[in-house]
């Protein structure tokens, strides 16, 4: 085996939290194409008219608001992450405490005594 059992345990973590990196750099990155895009004017003949009564003045207020939802965004996950590896670390704190924990020792004067059956004598009754 080429990783023992801690060792294969921190490098699953290691594997997964690259992962998440790059998704949430993925996220991001898409997000913030859409909006180059939605703020980027084309130049040239318009060809359609927008019948939708979104005019300019919502279109502007979503581009100034995407920044601000942006970073409340990555603020959120990254509360997330952050509670996520302190309850991860605490469970396994605790699941050690609980593997620390010595068993009272037995009494192991008279061993065979406690596995005998009891002799039941019918004078007794």
């Amino acid at each position: 085996m080429i990783f023992g059992g801690a060792d294969k345990e921190q490098h699953r973590i290691k594997i997964g939290l690259v992962f998440l990196v790059v998704g949430m750099l993925l996220v991001l990155w898409a997000w913030g194409s859409w909006i180059y895009r939605t703020s980027t004017r084309t130049e040239g003949v318009v060809v359609a008219v927008d019948a939708t009564p979104d005019g300019p003045a919502e279109k502007v207020k979503a581009v100034r608001a995407a920044p601000t939802v942006l970073l409340s965004v990555v603020l959120v996950v990254l509360t997330f992450l952050v509670a996520s590896y302190a309850l991860v670390r605490a469970s396994r704190r605790y699941r050690m405490t609980l593997e620390k924990r010595a068993n009272a020792p037995t009494d192991t004067r008279d061993v065979w005594s406690m596995h005998k059956l009891k002799s039941f004598d019918d004078s007794d009754a």
